[in-house]
């Protein structure tokens, strides 16, 4: 028997809550709106097409914020559909939620499915930095480390960094020659069981196999680099 699309619908709309819920942590609450513009989304006050949207379906506590609003503004509606009585209207505004909700959500969970399958293409790998010594003030590549080693490929990269080392925001680079980085990106360390990572994707099957420089630093701070080999 083919899934009335009600009930498809719904599946849907449960597959992608939970997904948003689990799969966009966000410890440091980075961008986040607030509660007023978190309010007005849910109370349908602020359209489809506010900026607020992308980070509130891309933020795990945005969104569980969100849905509880959701529920107070849905509760709320019912108080005052009973005390009116007006069962017909209540009717019209649920099946207008509905369709619009569930156009907005299955454009956010095919957005979401591509995310994950962009995901997919990067391969997961370690970078080990505890035993080195990270510099205030170095400035040009470091040349007595052991190289490390990393593959030539797209990867989910993350970055054990010497203990003590900051959570927060941290900026990486690779570099040829000193002051010419041939990749930046940037990622946000945390700390779990005393020991601090960084995680990161470095996209990096276009680069020359070769000897390169890895730098990395937490601003203002300046670099400090190791060398590694990409083949």
């Amino acid at each position: 028997m083919a899934e009335a699309p009600e009930r498809r619908i719904a599946r849907l709309q449960n597959i992608l809550q939970q997904a948003i819920l689990r799969d966009y942590p966000n410890p440091e609450r980075k961008d986040c709106p607030g509660e007023d513009i978190l309010r007005k989304l849910a109370t349908r006050e602020y359209g489809d097409d506010h900026p607020s949207w992308d980070h509130v379906t891309h933020c795990s506590p945005c969104y569980e914020e969100f849905l509880r609003f959701v529920e107070e503004a849905r509760r709320e509606e019912d108080v005052r559909a009973a005390r009116r009585k007006r069962h017909a209207l209540i009717a019209a505004v649920c099946a207008a939620v509905l369709i619009a909700g569930g156009a907005a959500l299955w454009r956010v969970y095919v957005a979401h499915m591509a995310t994950q399958s962009t995901l997919a293409q990067y391969e997961p790998a370690t970078l080990d930095l505890k035993g080195e010594s990270f510099r205030r003030g170095a400035a040009a590549p470091a040349t007595k480390s052991e190289s490390r080693v990393l593959p030539r490929k797209p990867l989910d990269l993350t970055i054990y960094l010497p203990v003590g080392s900051e959570r927060g925001q941290y900026q990486i680079r690779l570099e040829q020659k000193a002051g010419e980085p041939v990749l930046e990106t940037e990622g946000a360390a945390s700390v779990e069981n005393g020991t601090t990572a960084v995680r990161a994707r470095l996209d990096l099957h276009s680069l020359a196999p070769g000897q390169y420089f890895f730098g990395i630093r937490q601003p203002p701070w300046e670099w400090t680099y190791v060398p590694v080999a990409v083949q």
